[in-house]
């Protein structure tokens, strides 16, 4: 069985407050209003704009989750687990435990140590390889050179960011047929990337944005350990660090290996799943406690 292809785990949370509860049905509502939208997308012909519309939901999906625990707990002061069990509460998602997504974890620093192994940190079936290697390689890539500039006191903004993965996104469209049925959010080996990209650059934008706007509830996430207010290159770099993180996960929960919209066996891409490891990664990362 593909190892990669198990969802993060949860556990709930004891005493959940009113307050919580009244969220939780804002939640719901919230995510009714994306199933309409996804099956209203479904009965037309779908375009690459119509596909777009489905991987960049994806992305607003998991930024969603953040923003839920950052409104619901002190992230900085609250532990990894806490963290993640409120990304679960919100995902209502009980699969595996926070010690299994730990034991995984390891994978992010291996893929910013080797960009260019990127594929196979996640593909790795000896019988089944990927057929686009080469694109998950050059958007670890990405991700290794905005880390990098950081060392040379350049931030590579979120819309710079977006540039350079879209430049991989709209060579996947013109090169290959993107095939996803938006009702199951089943999906062949195309769209295994371009969601992960649509995650990719959600995730970028967001924690950009919380380490630039005081307002944003996480702010504080970055004030914590050895990377102080003054030292805003050291936040920079832990914010690309967790983007990558966010991508990793949601790519180990999308990716596994069954049959694709036509029928044969392939990496095929399941968006449901995707979501929410990338999520309860993203909303569980390592605390900055250290500098680059």
């Amino acid at each position: 069985m593909f190892k990669f292809k198990m969802i993060i785990a949860v556990m709930l949370i004891m005493g959940v407050t009113a307050f919580v509860s009244c969220e939780k049905e804002a939640v719901a509502d919230k995510k009714g209003v994306v199933e309409k939208s996804a099956s209203a997308l479904l009965k037309t012909t779908l375009t690459k704009e119509n596909k777009m519309e489905y991987f960049n939901s994806l992305g607003k999906q998991h930024n969603d989750v953040l923003d839920y625990v950052g409104k619901n707990i002190d992230v900085s002061i609250a532990t990894q687990e806490q963290r993640f069990n409120l990304a679960s509460e919100y995902l209502d998602d009980n699969s595996i435990t926070f010690s299994e997504f730990l034991e995984e974890y390891p994978v992010i620093d291996q893929m910013f140590s080797n960009p260019e192994n990127t594929a196979n940190l996640f593909f790795t079936d000896e019988n089944l390889p990927c057929n686009l290697s080469t694109y998950y390689n050059d958007l670890g890539a990405i991700l290794k050179y905005c880390l990098e500039k950081t060392n040379d006191s350049i931030e590579i903004t979120p819309a710079e960011f977006n540039e350079m993965v879209s430049e991989l996104e709209n060579s996947i469209y013109n090169n290959y047929s993107v095939e996803i049925d938006i009702e199951s959010n089943i999906g062949d080996e195309a769209s295994i990337f371009l969601g992960t990209c649509a995650i990719s650059r959600y995730s970028y934008l967001f924690w950009n944005n919380a380490i630039h706007d005081q307002t944003n509830p996480w702010y504080s996430f970055f004030e914590d350990g050895q990377v102080k207010k003054k030292d805003f290159w050291g936040k920079v770099w832990h914010g690309i660090k967790v983007a990558g993180a966010d991508t990793g996960g949601f790519l180990l929960g999308g990716a596994g290996v069954g049959m694709n919209p036509d029928g044969d066996v392939s990496w095929t891409f399941n968006g449901a799943n995707a979501v929410k490891t990338g999520a309860k990664w993203s909303g569980s990362v390592n605390k900055p406690n250290t500098t680059p």
